[in-house]
């Protein structure tokens, strides 16, 4: 009895990407870049036309908050599939688009598990960054990153002593004067 392709995407040799899904893709996300660059990125290298939704705060407010996994942005609509989470999507992705003539994600799990610790220090570099992007903060923080910048991991502030206490997280300890002792 034989396999008919049971085996295929498995990484067992020279095997073609899947096809392309049919029909048009849907990326959805705030009027910013964020955690969508990296898709609208990927979307672009593999030459894959996708429909670039900006959701407003008040679409988000009223409505589309609840139409999304999770409560969350951004999403990626593939032939009617609603597919979350910004490193899911680039995963997936990956295994579609090939770059140079290699697929983006890699078949080899060794490999593939070198790319996810890439993709996953990323977190831990949104987490310093992520506290300078507040909108009311955006001129201060902007221009404390400009003063500061050593590159793409500049750190914000450190906490201060104040009474609403530290927010300083695992990931600050190593560089938060409160922690240092």
């Amino acid at each position: 009895m034989g396999c008919l392709g049971c085996l295929e995407g498995l990484g067992l040799g020279g095997k073609r990407p899947p096809p392309l899904p049919r029909g048009p893709m849907t990326l959805k996300y705030f009027p910013f870049t964020g955690r969508a660059e990296p898709i609208r990125l990927a979307l672009r290298i593999g030459g894959i036309e996708f429909q670039d939704q900006r959701i407003t705060n008040i679409e988000w407010a009223t409505a589309a908050k609840q139409t999304t996994p999770y409560g969350q942005v951004p999403v990626l609509v593939v032939e009617q599939t609603q597919i979350a989470q910004t490193k899911n999507i680039l995963r997936y992705l990956g295994k579609l688009i090939k770059h140079d003539g290699r697929l983006l994600y890699p078949e080899d799990p060794l490999v593939a598990a070198k790319v996810d610790e890439v993709l996953d220090a990323f977190d831990d570099v949104w987490v310093l960054l992520a506290p300078t992007y507040p909108e009311s903060r955006t001129r201060s923080r902007g221009s404390w990153r400009g003063r500061n910048s050593s590159g793409p991991a500049a750190r914000p502030p450190p906490c201060s002593a104040s009474s609403r206490g530290c927010s300083r997280t695992a990931a600050t300890a190593s560089w938060c004067p409160r922690r240092r002792g």
